[in-house]
């Protein structure tokens, strides 16, 4: 597995500065394999805050219209309620839609425009890192991959460690 990862800066249509970030994972056909098999590419390497204020708003809302009661008998309540679960579900849809990169999108290759070079950034730092921890993932996943593997094996005779069967069942810590 080798990893490219480019940073540009361009201009907008109004002469606003914007700085490009692109990061692709160039995989074997084994490693994608495992990735998939062990479906690490859906793991979710970054996504946009506001994703959880559009869940909270859309919880709010929801409790919103659920304090009004299971059966409403006035019509003003019956609009309260609509509109109450109308929010909740626009706020759930954007939070759907609100930006995030997972391991599938690094391997197809994904780029980032931001404005802020502060949130650019930010970014840049969580995707090399989270190349680091996907390289570390395939490695684990590798050795599970091939035939069954002793991590403990019993010694000799005159070995005076506890056997296996003999250790504690309850961990303390």
């Amino acid at each position: 597995m080798y990893s490219h990862i480019a940073r540009t800066e361009t201009r907008s249509f109004l002469g606003f500065r914007r700085y490009c970030l692109t990061a692709k994972l160039h995989l074997t056909a084994q490693e994608l394999q495992l990735i998939e098999r062990h479906r690490l590419n859906r793991i979710e390497i970054f996504y946009d805050p506001i994703r959880d204020e559009l869940n909270a708003d859309a919880e709010q809302a929801h409790e919103r219209a659920k304090a009004r009661g299971l059966f409403v008998t006035k019509a003003r309540d019956a609009g309260a309620v609509c509109i109450a679960e109308i929010h909740a579900l626009v706020s759930t849809i954007r939070a759907l839609r609100a930006f995030n990169i997972t391991v599938r999108d690094l391997v197809r290759g994904v780029t980032i425009t931001n404005s802020s070079l502060q949130a650019i950034g930010e970014i840049e730092q969580i995707l090399t890192d989270c190349i680091d921890h996907i390289d570390r993932w395939l490695q684990t996943a590798r050795r599970y991959a091939d035939e069954t593997e002793d991590i403990f094996a019993p010694g000799t005779g005159d070995d005076i460690t506890v056997p296996p069967n003999q250790w504690p069942r309850i961990w303390m810590r």
